[in-house]
């Protein structure tokens, strides 16, 4: 009888730190998930400027075209190239933003498969080794209430 309360003690407790070894995945889920949303929300930002640059730049050449003609005709050739040149710098800039999305929704499945691996190694530690995993979480506990006493 009592091996058997002893036993279900220590099956509550890997229970318990198994659950706490998932909340800790959980938060670096996240933690990632907001980190790629902010990354994201950046590339976008990025476009977005870099697009509302573009526009100044070609409503500018515009004007300067104007004045160019009414100048000169030998001048043409230069604000078209001018536009041309803000038109590549616009694209180029839109293109690496969509790299850099890309890049990002990347790394979020990247982070999604690591914590998914991280969390079915956990658990196949705790199984293999319930009494290592329960000394783990005891000195996990005994130093996290040691550090949390001393603020």
């Amino acid at each position: 009888m009592e091996a058997t309360g002893k036993l279900n003690a220590v099956t509550d407790t890997v229970d318990r730190v198994a659950a706490g070894a998932h909340a800790v995945v959980d938060k670096a889920a996240d933690a990632a998930a907001l980190a790629a949303e902010r990354a994201a929300g950046m590339a976008a930002q990025v476009s977005e400027r870099a697009s509302d640059a573009a526009v100044k730049v070609t409503e500018k050449a515009a004007d300067a075209h104007q004045a160019v003609n009414n100048a000169a005709d030998a001048t043409v050739f230069a604000a078209e190239r001018a536009a041309g040149m803000a038109a590549q710098a616009s694209e180029k800039a839109a293109g690496m933003a969509a790299q850099v999305a890309e890049k990002v929704s990347e790394k979020k499945k990247e982070l999604k498969d690591i914590q998914e691996d991280l969390l079915e190694t956990v658990r196949v530690y705790v199984h293999q080794n319930p009494v290592k995993a329960l000394g783990i979480a005891a000195a996990g506990g005994f130093l996290l209430s040691r550090i949390l006493r001393s603020r």
